[in-house]
């Protein structure tokens, strides 16, 4: 096993201007993979009711979400969890996995391993959050020029949204 990178004690809270608004969600990234060596992304992500992921898979890293807040059905596998506070739930990298959100809006911390994506993934169409609240849903989002992100990040789609 190769040398671990040593890094520094790391601490990071959602306030405006350190969160971001990405397409109708707030999101607050708590660990960048520059602050761990590469090892971890973290974001704390506040999303809308009616929210819905469709089934992606990654080929690079491995994600998981702890429920904080709401509820979400969380389909990984062929398997649907409806994932409310205190859930946690691992979807391992090559496996399928999407979401919906079933409550008013649902919070979750997203873990992502190796780190590196989820920051890669939200920072093209975020913008610093002025406050902690939900921003209104984007009219017309850029689905073209995410898709194209998301292909180069080695996320493919193979079906049906989640909860479908």
């Amino acid at each position: 096993m190769p040398p671990v990178a040593p890094t520094r004690a790391h601490h990071r809270r959602a306030r405006p201007g350190a969160s971001w608004w990405y397409l109708g969600c707030l999101v607050t990234p708590l660990a960048e993979a520059a602050h761990t060596g590469g090892r971890l992304s973290a974001v704390e992500a506040v999303v809308p009711g009616g929210l819905s992921v469709p089934m992606h898979v990654h080929g690079r890293e491995d994600e998981a979400f702890f429920v904080t807040d709401g509820a979400i059905r969380i389909t990984v596998g062929g398997e649907a969890v409806e994932a409310s506070e205190g859930t946690f739930v691992w979807m391992p990298r090559a496996v399928p996995h999407g979401f919906e959100v079933l409550s008013r809006q649902a919070t979750a911390l997203i873990l992502c391993t190796p780190g590196g994506h989820l920051e890669r993934m939200f920072a093209p169409f975020s913008e610093p959050a002025s406050e902690l609240v939900l921003p209104p849903p984007p009219a017309d989002p850029p689905m073209a020029d995410i898709l194209a992100l998301d292909l180069e990040l080695g996320v493919e789609y193979p079906g049906p949204p989640a909860g479908s």
